[in-house]
Order: structure tokens, then C-alpha cells, then sequence
């Protein structure tokens, strides 16, 4: 089957909410409350391999992603494709999904450290098992980050822009270098120890060539070699960082559980930025879980009491009523 074309994908807003992924085509976004959207909500009932979706990518050949609870999900337009344990993969749980440069798909899981699909049966890794009477071709490879079960549980990771990987674990930040992942055997080294909680560890690349990570108690930035904290008294740091962004502008927009905060270039490049924090308006118990940005320039925020759109301080939530399946958003695409 053909797969689903960029121009179509790119026209449109996929929300994963909490118990399903919506697709909503963004030119209808134009007024606020109390309208029915055109939403389209898939469940495991259309053959989604489960219905809680913590991470959505759109390949370069144009197939969506979508890592969750039970495996992997590929959506061709039609119609969905599972992957899970039986083909190989570690751990079934997803949390983050990545292509490199190569149009290779990689998965972090939530134990297993990380996982390459296979979709060549010429490289599939040995050891295929039989399965009621028939060779099962496995279809991932999967290569630990560290030694410790945190280190293996990967909840973001990224390719910089000379092909190393980076990942955010329960254990810290590490890295493998770009060599070893163009061999298809990478090999980690930690960059930034961290414990404690790790719900929400985002990871995102800038149009600038600096690296953002957040954790539960601080904002990490990595620009030309430097480690630059930013915490609690930093504003952005003073909960924890649950979604990273840029808009066409080149701003980068930080939400944390409690508010979104856009970066204050320094007038080093190299040097710290400050945080301002945009007047978006949350409700009590309205976490912010993701955020991303779209064309035209409006800010999208996927919360725990429904999708949020803020553009030049005006505000619209949609919710259950105009469609959703449900008001916990996760992710957003």
C-alpha cells in the first residue's frame, strides 16, 4: 500500500490524547469554543496497538509512527502495522521515536535502552525463532545505553546535526558518537549524571545547533562544546520541564507543568539566555504535558484538561466537547 504523502500529513494536527490519537485538520482551527471540530479519533479498535501513544513521527517516506504502550504502530493512510515483542523488540513500552540521517527508525523504550527497526530482511539480526511452525524475521536490534536498569530506561533522545545520538534517561544524559551509530553499533558514554524522577525528560534540537534537555528539577543546554544548567531560580526550571519547541521565528518555547516560557538569546551565543514566561492561563490541575508550534506562528499545548491554542495572547481550549476523545493530551505532531 502507497504510503500517506507528506502534503497531506503536513496539513493536519495529530494529538495523541490518553486514550487515543486524534488527527485534526489545522485550517479549521479558527474559532474558539463551543464548535465541533472535524476530528478523526483511531483506537485500538482501527488497529492501534494500543491506545495510550507517548511518541508520533512522521518517517521520510511519509508513514506516521506512533510508539506505545504495546509496540510500535505504523500508519500508511489506510490502515495500521504492530510491531512488538514477537518481532524482536525488548521492551514493549515506547517513549520516544527518532529517524537518522540514514532514514534508519530508531526507538527508545522504557527498559531495553534503544532499538533499531529493521526493515531490510538482508539485515536482520540472527537468532529468528519459529513461531507455530513458521521462521518469525526479528525486526529490531537493540543496544543498551549503560549498565544500570536507569540508564536502559530511555525516555527522549535526538541525532545532532553530525549524526550522534543523544539520549535522556532515568540515569542522565549520554551520547554515542556518530562513528559507531553509522555502524550500527553504537557505543554510549554519559555526558551529564542525573537521578531522581525522570516522567518528563524532552530533548530537542534548535534550528541554532544547540541542544536541549529537560529533567525534573532542571533545563540542560548544550551549545559548542558547553553544559549550561539552567534550575529553580531560571524560571523555566522552576518545575519540571515536560515539552521543548521553536516557532518560525526561531524562538525556543519551554513548557514546564506549571507554564510556558520563551528563551532569551544572550548577547554571547555562547553565553547564558534568560527566560520570560508568556501569559498563557492554565487552570488549576491543567499540567502542561507538550508543546509544539505550526506555520502560521500559534503555540499548541497538549494538557491534562484539554489542547490549548495561544497565539499573540489570545487564547482557545478544545476539549471533549468540540471532539476530543479525551481531555489528557500527551503528545502533539
Amino acid at each position: 500500500m502507497a504510503p500517506y504523502t507528506s502534503r497531506r500529513i503536513f496539513r493536519k494536527l495529530i494529538a495523541a490524547c490518553a486514550l487515543s490519537v486524534a488527527v485534526i485538520i489545522t485550517p479549521f482551527f479558527h474559532s474558539a469554543w463551543g464548535q465541533q471540530l472535524p476530528i478523526r479519533c483511531y483506537d485500538v479498535q482501527d488497529g492501534l496497538a494500543h491506545s495510550s501513544v507517548h511518541a508520533i513521527l512522521q518517517d521520510s517516506k511519509g508513514y506516521l509512527w506512533f510508539g506505545t504502550w504495546e509496540g510500535l504502530s505504523r500508519f500508511d493512510g489506510f490502515g495500521f502495522t504492530n510491531y512488538g515483542p514477537r518481532d524482536g523488540l525488548g521492551d514493549p513500552i515506547i517513549n520516544d521515536l527518532a529517524e537518522d540521517r540514514g532514514g534508519h527508525l530508531w526507538i527508545a523504550t522504557n527498559g531495553d535502552g534503544v532499538s533499531l527497526f529493521i526493515d531490510d530482511p538482508q539485515e536482520s539480526p540472527p537468532g529468528s525463532k519459529s513461531i507455530q511452525g513458521k521462521a518469525a524475521r526479528r525486526k529490531f536490534r537493540s543496544f543498551a545505553v549503560g549498565d544500570s536498569p536507569a540508564s536502559n530506561r530511555v525516555n527522549t533522545f535526538l541525532f545532532d546535526s553530525v549524526g550522534n545520538l543523544w539520549c535522556a534517561t532515568d540515569a542522565g544524559l549520554y551520547r554515542a558518537a556518530a562513528k559507531s551509530v553509522r555502524d550500527i553499533s553504537p557505543s554510549f558514554e554519559v555526558i551529564a549524571p542525573h537521578s531522581g524522577p525522570a516522567e518528563h525528560t524532552p530533548a530537542f534540537a534548535d534550528r541554532q545547533g544547540r541542544l536541549w534537555f529537560g529533567f525534573h528539577d532542571e533545563l540542560i543546554e548544550i551549545i559548542g562544546g558547553r553544559i549550561i544548567r539552567y534550575d529553580l531560580d531560571d524560571g523555566a526550571g522552576s518545575a519540571a520541564i515536560t515539552s521543548i519547541s521553536q516557532d518560525r521565528k526561531g524562538r525556543v518555547i519551554v513548557a514546564n507543568l506549571l507554564g510556558v516560557f520563551e528563551f532569551v538569546e544572550p548577547p554571547d551565543k555562547l553565553g547564558r539566555g534568560n527566560w520570560n514566561r508568556l501569559r498563557v492561563v492554565l487552570r488549576p490541575g491543567q499540567e502542561v504535558a507538550t508543546v509544539v508550534t505550526d506555520s502560521a506562528g500559534a503555540i499548541w499545548l497538549g494538557t491534562a484538561k484539554g489542547l490549548i491554542k495561544w497565539e499573540g495572547g489570545s487564547q482557545s481550549l478544545y476539549t471533549s466537547a468540540q471532539g476530543l476523545s479525551n481531555d489528557h493530551v500527551t503528545t502533539l505532531y
